[in-house]
């Protein structure tokens, strides 16, 4: 991979992780405390601001190889309309469950911080 093309990859993802980061965050807190808590919050709100938020990443004007380095890092599945298809399989579930659900999503935004960083 050209040297170009890995900060391009640098700077997409700083670029579209800025609105989507804080949406990850807030979606772990309401689980957190539905998984701690007995005062459960609505989770729905949360989860359609990110799912949102994800979709409108625009993955497209990544290349071949550019979404390559992203799924062997794993993280292409945590992003842009994969992003959605594996939050809402984290949460919408027929045996729901706050802490698996919780401990999931907690792991996806773990793993984009580390790639924000890299």
């Amino acid at each position: 991979m050209e040297i170009l093309q890995i900060i391009h990859l640098s700077e997409w993802l700083d670029t579209n992780l800025t609105d989507v980061m804080p949406k990850y965050h807030q979606l772990v807190g309401v689980l957190q405390n539905n998984s701690e808590q007995s005062n459960k919050l609505p989770v729905k709100q949360p989860l359609d601001d990110l799912t949102s938020a994800l979709t409108s990443m625009k993955t497209s004007e990544l290349s071949a190889l550019q979404i390559e380095v992203l799924e062997k890092i794993e993280v292409a599945q945590l992003i842009g309309k994969q992003g959605k298809i594996w939050t809402n399989n984290c949460i919408k579930t027929t045996t729901y469950d706050p802490a698996t659900a919780f401990n999931s999503i907690q792991q996806g935004l773990q793993k984009l911080e580390e790639t924000q960083h890299f």
